[in-house]
């Protein structure tokens, strides 16, 4: 595969991927487009702002114009960089599943509307949180279709980080509201990858 095949590639995935974010935004209403919540902290909208968005002007900008990052380039064999063409269009995907299961329910903050429902169909039939893990598939394809450090690290760092943070908030806020039928929901699907049964 050669590296402008690649770029043509990522470039159709990423924009896919950025339009489905941006269309399924816009249907949750202005009241879920906020930068971060008072349940999340500031920290939260430092690393928005200082980390995700310039990365995400950079990504934008590399299927057009890879020289800024062509320093974190490796060589990876045209099979593998195929396979990474398959990861991010699974977790395009998946996160297309993700986003109309739970649709006017979704918030990119940790923010629950007056009206929320407690989505449990689609994915949310076997797993509680499985935005994170499409945005790990995809993210993955990112770094093996590329093959470029930054272009695939660096977003990987950064939902592994939100995940470790966010997710315990996230599950004490739908216990708050939701009491014993997310406890439930707990003891029957996995957090992030469907729970194993005997």
């Amino acid at each position: 595969m050669t590296d402008l095949l690649a770029r043509t590639i990522f470039g159709l995935l990423w924009f896919a991927f950025a339009a489905m974010r941006i269309y399924y935004q816009k249907q949750a209403g202005p009241e879920q487009r906020r930068l971060y919540t008072k349940r999340e902290g500031a920290l939260m909208a430092v690393i928005r702002v200082v980390l995700a968005l310039p990365f995400m002007l950079v990504i934008s900008l590399y299927p057009f114009w890879p020289r800024p990052v062509a320093w974190a380039g490796f060589h990876l064999p045209s099979a593998v960089r195929i396979l990474g063409a398959g990861l991010m269009l699974a977790g395009l995907l998946l996160c297309w599943w993700v986003n109309a299961s739970l649709g006017r329910n979704f918030s990119g903050t940790l923010a629950l509307r007056a009206d929320h429902k407690l989505i449990q169909h689609g994915p949310y039939r076997w797993v509680r949180h499985p935005m994170y893990a499409s945005f790990l598939v995809f993210m993955a394809g990112m770094l093996l279709l590329t093959a470029n450090w930054f272009v695939g690290v660096l977003p990987i760092a950064i939902v592994l980080f939100v995940m470790i943070n966010r997710t315990p908030k996230e599950e004490a806020m739908m216990l708050e509201r939701f009491g014993d039928e997310y406890r439930n929901v707990m003891l029957r699907t996995g957090r992030f990858l469907p729970r194993l049964r005997s």
